[in-house]
């Protein structure tokens, strides 16, 4: 049965979803008129139209409106006759916003195949937007409508592609997700590209940050691999100093630095500290078993042609003496030809290359 929402309960909803967006300083005074006015109702089921910042009123990382509202807000000056390009059309309602701001002439939104467009352009159309709508490779972006002002990525993407940093001016922004960071890029003239991660997170993630171990005792599950297994493994030991794994900024820069690399945080029932975290490489079989101890100290088993602890626990262990710091105290440049790194905004001698993910 289909239930229909009234234009006035639809426009209070909306209502409602941009004053939490205010109070909770996610939403530029600038995207509020469009946060009012996109009838996502056209885009989402009604029960799926809820003002709470976890209902999937978005349709951009982890569809959290909290996340679409900051992407939108870290784009810069999109005006009437801003041109933008959005890789990932979902449903179209990010679309709808951007077009809403800019005018549907200068959007163009990229979906990886037809199939994906047509529920969206009938949404859109639904809302009263036609924007150019493409099909193409994510990665690739669409070079047919470049330059462009602003691009934003509503995809997860383990690096910032090159393509999307050559179809944006000089001077113009590139806001996307790689993996839980949201960054905020601005294309310099030499084609490179360098800005902070914002203070929110995606909800992308390699697996869920807190799960049962019997949830993962199926070589045919998500990971494709029994962890029973590992936690029976073998390999070389050391203990070191270092944070909870579980916690969103560790987490969000392990992965910045490793994106290829799986994390399972098991916790034990009815205590909120990690029990342990379980790192794995597929490709090359490499893992390591992280069992957080007493005073801040970790027991590490690992084996495998790749250092999978190793290569991110300088990064974290940074985190933590610099005071623990949220996302916003990083940074990411990315030069012209794909070489991507990792800054600290407040300590000018860290910065660390980031292997290609």
């Amino acid at each position: 049965m289909t239930t229909v929402t009234s234009a006035a309960s639809a426009a209070d909803l909306r209502r409602t979803l941009v004053d939490r967006l205010t109070a909770g300083g996610h939403l530029d005074p600038r995207w509020r008129d469009a946060f009012l006015h996109v009838p996502h109702e056209a885009f989402f089921r009604e029960a799926e139209s809820g003002c709470r910042d976890d209902a999937p009123a978005a349709d951009g990382p982890g569809a959290r409106p909290s996340v679409l509202a900051a992407m939108l807000g870290a784009l810069g000056p999109v005006e009437r006759g801003t041109r933008v390009l959005q890789v990932g059309t979902g449903r179209g309602y990010d679309t709808a916003l951007l077009c809403h701001r800019a005018g549907e002439a200068t959007v163009t939104s990229l979906a990886p195949g037809p199939e994906a467009l047509a529920p969206a352009r009938e949404a859109l159309a639904r809302a009263g937007y036609a924007p150019t709508l493409a099909v193409g490779a994510p990665a690739a972006g669409h070079p047919g409508g470049a330059p462009y002002d602003a691009l934003i990525a509503g995809v997860d993407v383990p690096r910032v592609p090159a393509a999307w940093l050559a179809q944006v001016r000089p001077g113009g922004t590139v806001v996307a997700a790689l993996g839980f960071a949201l960054a905020a890029l601005s294309v310099a003239a030499d084609g490179s590209a360098t800005g902070p991660l914002l203070p929110v997170t995606a909800a992308f993630a390699d697996a869920p940050a807190d799960a049962p171990a019997d949830a993962w005792q199926d070589p045919a599950g998500p990971l494709g691999y029994d962890v029973g297994m590992v936690l029976s493994l073998r390999g070389q030991s050391r203990v070191a100093v270092l944070p909870d794994l579980g916690g969103t900024v560790p987490r969000l820069l392990r992965h910045l630095v490793q994106p290829d690399v799986t994390q399972v945080t098991l916790r034990e029932a009815e205590k909120e500290q990690s029990a342990l975290h379980i790192l794995t490489h597929r490709p090359s079989g490499s893992w390591a078993r992280v069992v957080p101890r007493s005073g801040g100290f970790v027991h590490v088993d690992h084996a495998g042609p790749r250092d999978v602890f190793g290569e991110f626990a300088p990064v974290v262990s940074h985190w933590a003496a610099a005071g623990r710091p949220g996302p916003e105290a990083y940074g990411l440049t990315v030069s012209a030809d794909g070489g991507h790194a990792l800054w600290s905004a407040a300590d000018d001698g860290f910065r660390r290359p980031l292997a290609h993910g």
